[in-house]
């Protein structure tokens, strides 16, 4: 079946389908767009994304049944300009933790909140690889499995922060 549909393909579609996987796994148009509309148009949120973030963390469900979902699009709709699919169309389109810190602080508030959060990840890193109870092949199981998900850069800070310390926690 593989062979049957790579056959048919000319140039032409080899090139729009790269560009299209490369438009797709980029996220540099949100980043992009973002970049222009904040702050002429809005502006810098000062901190509003980072500071949902942290305390969505800490609100578990349980206690907190009215918490609010994380509307990934309306943000990239708000800070963008750029209408995209949403929790209606069963779809969460994301401007990323980049973008988001962008948003939040401009591009040296930008610069020195992802050296924290790299700071931030390094140490967790170390901790869990070299920690007294996890040292060795069990660090770096939890190590692999609780840091995975800060491979990509489409993430949320809401749902990348929450993610990494909810795993810590555990």
């Amino acid at each position: 079946k593989l062979y049957e549909l790579t056959s048919r393909m000319d140039a032409q579609d080899l090139q729009e389908g790269f560009g299209k996987m490369t438009s797709r796994i980029s996220y540099i148009g949100f980043f992009s767009a973002a970049t222009h509309y904040v702050p002429s148009r809005v502006p810098h949120s000062n901190g509003a994304i980072l500071l949902d973030a942290v305390t969505r963390t800490f609100m578990p469900r349980l206690f907190f049944p009215d918490k609010p979902a994380i509307e990934e699009s309306a943000l990239v709709t708000k800070y963008t300009g750029l209408r995209v699919a949403g929790a209606r169309e069963g779809v969460s389109i994301s401007i990323g933790f980049y973008g988001d810190s962008y948003v939040d602080f401009g591009v040296l508030g930008m610069i020195f909140g992802l050296f924290c959060w790299g700071l931030f990840l390094g140490f967790t890193y170390r901790w869990l690889v070299y920690g007294r109870y996890s040292r060795g092949i069990l660090g770096y199981g939890l190590a692999s499995a609780v840091l995975y998900q800060a491979f990509g850069i489409e993430v949320s800070s809401s749902k990348l922060f929450g993610g990494i310390v909810t795993a810590l926690l555990v």
